[in-house]
């Protein structure tokens, strides 16, 4: 396609159609105009040498493009954001996890995608990030620090040593922690422990237990609905307020 006009041809099943970039408006071709612009695509013609786009032309379509350069109104900030205004962290903890729901990201059905494996976040790599977070959120006055996985919360021990850590660098802030998981792990010392920190809860859980159970199993192949169900029945009976800070999705 000629760079200094910009417009894309395609066809229905009763008309061909030129769509024009410059104006982001329609037009209905003929058939002789629709293979005339095709030409004009490839670069077979010229478009001075065309008599459609020199018809199209005089209804403001199909001129010249004008734009030199694309910048998003934030280009010239960005670097200021990156340094002072990173107002969430989410460390993904560990890529193991103890479900093996059929559709998951890391599940193996998906080229170029991770699997679960045994690699986990050490302490000294989750404090540095932590450092580097607080370096770079000095304007900010709420800042947001997640967990991820796998299943991050078989990595609990490591959490709890993250949010201590986050809440001693905390100067004055209001700082918001939360964490994605499969609700299987959600010990009395676990839910003790999100409530202490306040934090936000998101569970994956799909639907009544017959559409859980298809995709949402444990490794040995045993759905996971009845366990999940009777943790956060739990928790709503231990702490029914918390129960407001626990949503639920579909991974």
């Amino acid at each position: 396609m000629s760079s200094s006009i910009i417009f894309k041809l395609f066809k229905t099943y009763k008309h061909p159609y030129l769509y024009d970039r410059h104006t982001n408006s329609l037009a209905m071709l003929t058939d002789e105009e629709f293979e005339e612009l095709k030409a004009v695509q490839a670069g077979k013609i010229s478009p001075e040498q065309s008599a459609a786009v020199q018809r199209y032309q005089q209804y403001g379509l199909l001129m010249p493009n004008v734009v030199e350069k694309i910048e998003h109104p934030g280009t010239q900030i960005i670097e200021q954001y990156l340094e002072n205004r990173m107002r969430q962290l989410t460390l993904q903890v560990t890529q193991q996890c103890n479900l093996r729901c059929k559709y998951c990201a890391y599940s193996g059905i998906y080229k170029n995608n991770r699997t679960h494996n045994s690699r986990r976040m050490n302490w000294d790599t989750a404090k540095k990030a932590i450092d580097f977070f607080f370096k770079r959120n000095k304007s900010l006055s709420d800042i947001v620090v997640g967990f991820y996985g796998g299943e991050p919360l078989l990595e609990f021990e490591l959490m709890k040593k993250c949010v201590e850590y986050a809440k001693s660098k905390n100067e004055g802030k209001r700082i918001k922690f939360n964490i994605t998981t499969n609700g299987t792990l959600l010990s009395d010392e676990v839910v003790d422990f999100l409530v202490k920190e306040n934090f936000s809860v998101s569970i994956s859980l799909d639907g009544n237990a017959e559409t859980h159970d298809i995709n949402r199993k444990f490794s040995n192949g045993e759905g996971s609905f009845s366990l999940i169900l009777k943790n956060i029945e739990r928790i709503k009976e231990r702490y029914p307020e918390f129960d407001k800070q626990i949503w639920y999705s579909r991974m």
